[in-house]
């Protein structure tokens, strides 16, 4: 299993050249810093503001340490991010780097070993606001700042440093945008101009080819817990959230008492005791059908039958290899945090995974439409129109 890591979104600096803080400048209609911490979320049950103005970011909905050391040095925001971290490992960022790929972050971390720091290198050079830091480097840190040299590049060749070169790594293969500073008000229109260009292309690419069963190739995510924690209770909030947001949800629910067909005495009942194998019934509004089987089907074989959606969600099957989220009312986890994505419930419920409050349905959206790419805007499939 990777190692977890922690994640630190550097919120300090004078912003002269924007003429505001820019970790507040709004980006796709969000200051750039939520955009940001929206996006790196789902890796990490750690993630938090370093530096900047505390009391200007308490309404964001995120942690928030204090600059250690007068704020004004990038090596001084590493430090500070280095002290705060929950875990050995820390991913550093910049909140001005609006574009760097999830999947680019969480390779990263993984090349850690018993290096100091790794650091992506563009076409600019090294990029180390936007690397993985660890706490072993934390003492030589502090004493630079002490003596007053605060060059973060000359800190890089004193300690264990990787460097990897971004061209050479998949998840930042094409990502043109990866490193692109916001730092003025015109970088703020062009990353916009980029923003709205790359959605007008996947639009014209049209939705991926579909995968063979499983569900057309829908990501799945399982929804676990004990008997009456509230599973259903939040998916009856979570999916008019997604819906909203334009993803289609196909929802599986695992039953262990079994189920039966209709009401009692209505025809497709009656038929159904006859013999029938399988049922169908067709209304305007949609279609049912009921199948006897021999033995229960996996997860997998569901999927395919859950027809067209972005998204596929089943509540239960806490054995099946699928993604997990535990809905927890408090105690022990039925599940090895381990082997969750996320945890809904109190605080303390997890520790190494990202953790929601039980009223938090529009932060746990944001987790599934960030980890499994979901499109703001779909397409109408009876229709061809785009929704919005």
């Amino acid at each position: 299993m990777a190692e977890p890591f922690s994640i630190a979104i550097l919120a300090g600096g004078r912003s002269r050249r924007m003429g505001m803080d820019k970790a507040l400048a709004r980006l796709d209609n969000r200051p750039l810093i939520v955009r940001l911490a929206d996006a790196l979320r789902p890796l990490s049950g750690d993630i938090f503001i370093a530096g900047g103005d505390a009391g200007a970011y308490e309404q964001l909905g995120l942690p928030h340490v204090a600059d250690h050391f007068p704020a004004g040095a990038a090596l001084a925001g590493v430090y500070t991010a280095l002290a705060a971290a929950r875990h050995h490992l820390c991913f550093v960022i910049a909140c001005d780097l609006p574009f760097v790929p999830p999947a680019a972050v969480r390779a990263l971390a993984g090349m850690a070993g018993e290096a100091d720091a790794v650091v992506p290198r563009s076409r600019r050079g090294p990029e180390p606001l936007c690397a993985v830091y660890s706490k072993s480097c934390l003492a030589l840190v502090r004493r630079r700042i002490e003596r007053g040299e605060l060059s973060i590049q000359s800190l890089l060749g004193d300690i264990r440093t990787r460097f990897v070169d971004s061209g050479a790594m998949p998840a930042f293969a094409g990502e043109v945008d990866a490193f692109f500073n916001v730092n003025t008000p015109a970088d703020l229109l062009e990353a916009e101009r980029r923003l709205s260009a790359a959605r007008a292309a996947a639009r014209a690419a049209g939705p991926a080819p579909a995968a063979d069963g499983a569900g057309r190739g829908a990501p799945l995510v399982c929804f676990v817990g004990r008997k009456d924690s509230g599973k259903t209770t939040f998916l009856e909030k979570l999916v008019p959230v997604l819906t909203a947001r334009g993803s289609g949800i196909a929802y599986i629910k695992h039953d262990v008492h079994g189920l039966s067909l209709d009401r009692e005495g209505t025809d497709t009942w009656r038929l159904s005791r006859a013999g029938a194998r399988s049922v169908l019934i067709s209304a305007p509004e949609g279609v049912a059908a009921f199948r006897r089987l021999e033995r229960e089907p996996d997860l997998r074989t569901l999927c395919g039958l859950a027809g067209e959606a972005d998204l596929i969600i089943a509540e239960g099957f806490k054995r099946e290899p699928a993604d997990r989220i535990e809905v927890t009312g408090g105690g022990r986890l039925v599940c090895r945090e381990s082997d969750l994505i996320a945890v809904i419930g109190g605080p303390g419920a997890a520790a190494s995974v990202p953790l929601f409050d039980r009223e938090d349905v529009a932060g746990v959206a944001a987790f599934l439409t960030v980890r499994y790419g979901l499109a703001g805007s779909i397409r109408n499939r009876e229709t061809g129109k785009e929704e919005e």
